[in-house]
């Protein structure tokens, strides 16, 4: 979200690709699958949950410039943390609490408002108060489009029949690296749902992928919560300064005579008259020059 809002667009293309970052102290970010999948849509990056766009995208933005929005959202655990902490930020190296993480979600499902917390149930009719516009409405729409969408996912999860609701719904999951921790947040206009599972000395919980199982309890609640409250099942809000346009999947530039694979994508509609045509798709048999770096 800060990026779309620091001039990236969803069709920005990463590159999944071997990294190394720092000098003295190098740093070098592995996918959870340790697979390399080369340029990537930000829409399948973060929806996939591919580690090195992520690392590389703080890399870009700058770790004490991130470090000052997740202050706006409220993680006050991470006060005092700047400077300590590095890259791996990305990945979930602050340790925060779940009420923090959950609290922050919600302002993708919320048009950017961070809201203020009370352990009273409010009538359903009151709007909960606001403490801060963090995001522009338009940032959390294209962020609702890419959580919520199944195909962006599928290289990261496959189909996975948990994250596939019959109300609108976005979701995002998280695992550390020796699975002390297997967290599973989601969202719809009206609910935020977190949850975590782990073990507080520290070991082990499963020796294989599993933020699944946080998942699937995030769906059951939000399924439960929807059924009590049928008129909660709205649509997310659609952004009015972008518009769906044909982008390469490839290279993320508007499609050429030779482009194999294209897909609908938001683009900012100031940015709609100068975009580049694909330059990497040069003949008719669908070859592809990349870019130097890959």
């Amino acid at each position: 979200a800060s990026a779309l809002e620091q001039g990236f667009s969803p069709a920005t293309v990463f590159a999944d690709i071997p990294m190394d970052f720092g000098s003295e102290e190098v740093y070098v970010p592995l996918n959870f699958n340790n697979q390399y999948n080369g340029p990537v849509l930000m829409r399948t990056a973060l929806a996939s949950s591919l580690n090195i766009p992520a690392v590389y995208l703080l890399y870009r933005l700058g770790v004490d410039n991130f470090m000052d929005t997740l202050y706006q959202l409220g993680f006050d655990s991470l006060q005092g943390e700047r400077g300590r902490t590095g890259l791996s930020l990305a990945l979930g190296s602050g340790e925060v609490t779940l009420l923090e993480l959950t609290r922050a979600f919600s302002v993708f499902s919320r048009g950017g408002s961070l809201p203020e917390l009370t352990w009273d149930a409010m009538p359903p009719e009151t709007e909960a108060p606001t403490v801060e516009q963090v995001f522009r409405p338009d940032t959390t729409a294209v962020i609702c489009s890419m959580l919520s969408d199944r195909r962006a996912r599928t290289l990261g999860f496959g189909f996975a029949e948990v994250f596939h609701t019959p109300y609108p719904a976005i979701f995002k999951t998280g695992t550390s690296n020796q699975f002390q921790n297997i967290i599973a947040l989601g969202s719809t206009t009206e609910y935020t749902v977190g949850v975590w599972m782990g073990n507080f000395t520290g070991e082990t919980v499963i020796r294989e992928t599993g933020s699944s199982i946080p998942a699937g309890i995030v769906r059951q609640l939000l399924d439960i919560l929807t059924e009590r409250n049928p008129d909660s099942a709205k649509e997310f809000p659609e952004p009015v300064t972008y518009q769906k346009a044909p982008v390469c999947v490839i290279s993320g530039m508007a499609p050429g005579a030779f482009c194999t694979s294209v897909a609908e994508e938001y683009i900012p509609i100031a940015a709609l008259q100068n975009r580049p045509t694909c330059t990497w798709h040069y003949n008719s048999a669908g070859q592809i020059r990349y870019p130097q770096e890959y």
